[in-house]
């Protein structure tokens, strides 16, 4: 018998309040996380949506591939490993603490996905200060500076339909012109550039994965997260 997310948790607790009348504790497998576990919101576990045969609203002139869920797991780990500001950048307007803002945004959003387990080097405490991905995991640099045309790109290296590695660049002359909510172009483009990073596509709509730059969309809308249960969900054997 399969059990659910919701039944697993309900025998945890009532472990956990067994064992504490007896002065025992449970130790959970998987230690705390300084980013949000995947599955922690939205979605319960990586499944393709049921009836779904094609992305949502994908712009067909576009194309994005996943990462390779190692075997045995239930999503793919993407790390991203962001340059030091350089002094344009810095004249720019440019600051390290409202750039690991952008960062943190972007780890955030697309950790909301089961599928995904998103980590930002300068966020970590194990790691933040080297400026180097753990060895062995899928790494992506990020750089402020010149290049990414209008606003930012995603330089993907593929093979065999997967994402096997690439490099992000942000547009430093982007608008950092803030709304009531917080978000910006800058913000706007880090996000939708780790969107890319992690294998979304363009969308059509007024979303953050739509081609043009909206300086007050900096949060994913629910069909983003459906596109990403479906690139990954179909490469998990149940």
């Amino acid at each position: 018998m399969t059990l659910t997310p919701a039944q697993k948790a309900a025998i945890v607790a009532a472990l956990t309040l067994v064992l504490g009348i007896f002065g025992l504790t449970v130790v959970p497998s998987n230690p705390p996380s300084s980013t949000p576990a995947p599955g922690s919101s939205k979605y319960a576990a990586c499944v393709a949506p049921s009836g779904m045969t094609a992305l949502i609203d994908q712009d067909k002139s576009d194309s994005q591939k996943p990462w390779r869920i190692p075997p045995g797991s239930d999503h793919a780990e993407v790390w991203f490993n962001a340059a030091p500001l350089d002094a344009k950048a810095v004249q720019a307007g440019w600051t390290q603490s409202v750039y690991l803002d952008y960062l943190r945004n972007g780890r955030d959003v697309w950790n909301q996905s089961p599928c995904l387990d998103v980590h930002v080097v300068q966020l970590e405490g194990n790691y933040r200060g080297l400026d180097q991905c753990p060895a062995g995991k899928n790494c992506v640099p990020i750089v402020i500076g010149d290049g990414g045309g209008d606003d930012g790109n995603f330089n993907a290296r593929e093979s065999d339909g997967f994402t096997i590695g690439g490099d992000i660049q942000v547009l430093r002359k982007l608008s950092a012109n803030t709304d009531s909510k917080g978000c910006n172009e800058r913000k706007n483009v880090v996000a939708h550039e780790m969107g890319h990073a992690v294998g979304l596509v363009h969308r059509r709509g007024r979303v953050l994965m739509n081609g043009d730059t909206y300086g007050d969309i900096c949060t994913a809308d629910p069909d983003e997260y459906r596109n990403l249960l479906f690139d990954y969900g179909r490469q998990i054997r149940r």
